[in-house]
C-alpha cells in the first residue's frame, strides 16, 4: 500500500498521527537519507515554505521526499527522528528518542528520508531544532520541517506507527531426518571332508543316493548328514 500527500511548509508543530501498514518479521528498525539534485527552475533563491512534500509508505518502510524547486537562500539544518511511544492512540506520551539522522537541505532537488519499520509502536519525525530524550508533548521538541495543513490535508512530517497484530511473529523452520537401516547378511562356511575308507557293512556299489554312500559333512564345525535333496543340522 502506498499513499502520497503533497504539503508546503506552514507553522507551528503540531503532531498527528495515521494508523499505517504492517510490518515484515523481525526488521530492524533505522532511517536512511538520500538526496538526488535538480537543475533548480530559476536563479532566485527560495525560502523553507517553498518545500513541498510526498508521503510514501509500504509494508516494510515509511519515506518522506522533500523537494526543493529552487535553491534555498539559507541551507536548513534538519533532523530524523524515531521515538518509542506507549501503545495507545489516546494517550501517546511520554515518548523516548530512539534515533536520531542530521542531514542539510539547501540546493534544488528531492531529499528521501526513509524510516524501516519495527515490531514496536514508534513515531517518525523529520524537524529542525532539538531533538530531547524524553518528550510529553508534541511542542517539546524542535518544530516540524512541514507542519500540518489541517483536516482531510497533510499529516505533516509527523507519523505515528503501530504494527499489526501478528505482523511480527517469528518464522520457525522444521527440519526432518531421514534413518536408513542396513542389514548385513554372514555366510557360514561348509566344509565338507569325504571319507578315506568305506564301512565294511556298506556296499561300494550301492545306491549313490543312500545317505550311507554321502560324505560326512559340517557346518561351522558342527557335525551334519547331507542327503539328496536337504541338508539339516545335528544337534
Amino acid at each position: 500500500m502506498k499513499r502520497n500527500l503533497s504539503a508546503l511548509v506552514a507553522a507551528g508543530a503540531v503532531v498527528f498521527g495515521v494508523a499505517v501498514a504492517g510490518v515484515a518479521s523481525g526488521a530492524e528498525t533505522s532511517i536512511s537519507v538520500d538526496y538526488v539534485a535538480a537543475e533548480p527552475v530559476s536563479e532566485q533563491c527560495v525560502g523553507q515554505d517553498a518545500i513541498s512534500m510526498d508521503l510514501d509508505q509500504d509494508d516494510d518502510s515509511l519515506s518522506y521526499a522533500f523537494t526543493l524547486a529552487n535553491d534555498l537562500c539559507n541551507p536548513i539544518a534538519a533532523k530524523a527522528a524515531i521515538y518509542a511511544i506507549p501503545d495507545s492512540w489516546l494517550l501517546p506520551w511520554p515518548q523516548t528518542l530512539v534515533s536520531v539522522e542530521e542531514f542539510t537541505l539547501s540546493a534544488a532537488g528531492t531529499t528521501t528520508v526513509t524510516f524501516a519499520k519495527g515490531c514496536d509502536p514508534q513515531q517518525f519525525d523529520v524537524l529542525t531544532g532539538a531533538t530531547p530524550q524524553v518528550i510529553n508533548s508534541g511542542l517539546d521538541h524542535g518544530p516540524l520541517l512541514v507542519a500540518p495543513t489541517g483536516p482531510g490535508g497533510a499529516y505533516g512530517s509527523a507519523i505515528q506507527y503501530r504494527p499489526p497484530a501478528g505482523s511480527c511473529t517469528d518464522n520457525t523452520t522444521s527440519t526432518s531426518s531421514t534413518t536408513t537401516s542396513t542389514t548385513t547378511t554372514s555366510e557360514v562356511p561348509v566344509t565338507v571332508s569325504p571319507e578315506t575308507t568305506v564301512p565294511s557293512s556298506v556296499d561300494p556299489a550301492g545306491d549313490v543316493n543312500d545317505p550311507a554312500t554321502q560324505p560326512a559333512a559340517t557346518v561351522g564345525g558342527i557335525s551334519a548328514t547331507q542327503g539328496a535333496a536337504a541338508l539339516s543340522v545335528a544337534g
